[in-house]
C-alpha cells in the first residue's frame, strides 16, 4: 500500500464482492452479487466510524481490468490496522479525496505497478467464481444463525 508524500497512507480493497455460498437470489447468467451502499440511507462521502448501509446488486463480470475498478474500494489507513472507506472507489478515485499534485503522482505510479494490475486481474477471476456460485443459487436467501 502506497505511502504518499503526504504521509496519507491509502489501500485497495476487493470487499465489496461477497460470496453467498449458493444460498440467495437469482441474477442473470455471467452476473456475479457485490455489495454497493444504500443511496437512500448511506450517502458518499462517508465519515470515519459511520455505519454504512449497502444493498446486494448484482453485475456483469468485468472482461478489463478498468472495468474491474468499479469493484475495487480504496481505502484510508490510519494508525496501526485502523482503515476506513470514505466511499471512493478505484474507477473514480479521487472523487471525494483532495490530493495534493505529488500525492497525485506518486498514486499514479503506485497504480501501475504489477502487484497492482495482478490484484486487478485476481479481482476479475474473482468475479468469475462468483458469476459460476450464483448460477446454482436457490433463488431466495437462506439465512442460518451463526454459532458464537
Amino acid at each position: 500500500m502506497p505511502i504518499l508524500p503526504s504521509g496519507r497512507r491509502l489501500a485497495i480493497s476487493r470487499d465489496a464482492l461477497f460470496d453467498h455460498g449458493g444460498n440467495w437470489f437469482e441474477c442473470p447468467d455471467g452476473h456475479f452479487w457485490h455489495w454497493e451502499p444504500d443511496p437512500e440511507i448511506s450517502k458518499a462521502p462517508f465519515e470515519r466510524g459511520v455505519e454504512i448501509f449497502q444493498d446486494a446488486k448484482h453485475a456483469p463480470v468485468p472482461k478489463s481490468r478498468e472495468e474491474a475498478k468499479r469493484f475495487i474500494k480504496v481505502l484510508d489507513l490510519g494508525e496501526g490496522n485502523d482503515c476506513w472507506w470514505t466511499g471512493e472507489m478505484l474507477d473514480t478515485f479521487p472523487r471525494f479525496t483532495t490530493l495534493s499534485q505529488a500525492d497525485a503522482e506518486e498514486w499514479a505510479r503506485w497504480l501501475e505497478r504489477p502487484e497492482t494490475a495482478n490484484f486487478l486481474d485476481e479481482t476479475i477471476a474473482e468475479c468469475e467464481r462468483l458469476a459460476q456460485v450464483s448460477r446454482r443459487v436457490t433463488g431466495y436467501a437462506v439465512l442460518k444463525r451463526g454459532t458464537e
